[in-house]
């Protein structure tokens, strides 16, 4: 079973590197992370990740995967999950080379790997309509491809998207039925469950409003967010 992770096992992820007009691979080693998807996220999210497992199992289903949502909602924390769980070869697109996926050596790099899943994140910046004079026709013409074209019937390539901005801003293309094989926009976590969690996480807190995930991890940590001061000291007599 494919959906099953093995204790204590290291999983290896594959992150692009890129120089001389040149993509390389170089491998990371990455911790088991078994999470409790329940526990987790909330209820609409389950329907939508036994979509996510089928169709990254399935070799012969290829297209795209739209993850959004505000920072610090699980993203990530799915991702890794994922590499955990899933028997593909996951190849992970930093954010400073996003815009190399425009470049021509782009296609003959990714046609040497079929059969793995292209994990892009951050990556708003080449799904933006096209109409919008952005200067992302070319790397959004290529995901495309990948999703639903000529080149996914070759090599069964699955692209993870994740990105922070409302799916509204992105290029309608990326929607269409038969290419996008899952969306799930990331929010936080309900009042019963993100208590739940903090509960099983030894946390003292009473939750009195929604919380991401990055919130109740690190309810002690200090926050270094800019927020309006308040005035500390004595009042004047």
């Amino acid at each position: 079973d494919s959906y099953k992770v093995e204790k204590n096992v290291t999983r290896k992820f594959h992150m692009v590197q890129y120089s001389r007009n040149s993509f390389d691979l170089a491998d990371f080693d990455i911790k088991p992370c078994d999470i409790n998807i329940e526990k987790h996220y909330n209820e609409d999210f389950q329907e939508i990740n036994n979509l996510i497992i089928d169709s990254l199992e399935d070799k012969n289903k290829n297209g795209i995967i739209l993850l959004h949502g505000k920072y610090g909602s699980g993203k990530t924390y799915y991702l890794r999950h994922l590499i955990s769980k899933i028997q593909r070869k996951f190849i992970y697109f930093p954010l400073k080379l996003i815009d190399a996926i425009n470049s021509p050596e782009f296609l003959p790099f990714i046609s040497e790997h079929p059969n793995s899943v292209l994990i892009l994140e951050d990556c708003e910046s080449i799904l933006v309509p096209r109409e919008n004079g952005q200067n992302n026709s070319s790397s959004l013409s290529n995901l495309l491809n990948l999703g639903d074209g000529l080149l996914s019937d070759a090599l069964n390539v699955n692209v993870i998207c994740t990105f922070n901005a409302s799916v509204k801003k992105i290029d309608d293309a990326l929607l269409r039925k038969g290419r996008l094989l899952a969306r799930y926009d990331f929010k936080e976590l309900e009042i019963s469950k993100a208590q739940v969690l903090a509960n099983e996480l030894g946390k003292n807190v009473i939750v009195e409003r929604p919380m991401t995930l990055s919130d109740i991890y690190n309810l002690e940590t200090i926050d270094f967010e800019n927020k309006p001061s308040k005035s500390i000291g004595f009042k004047a007599a």
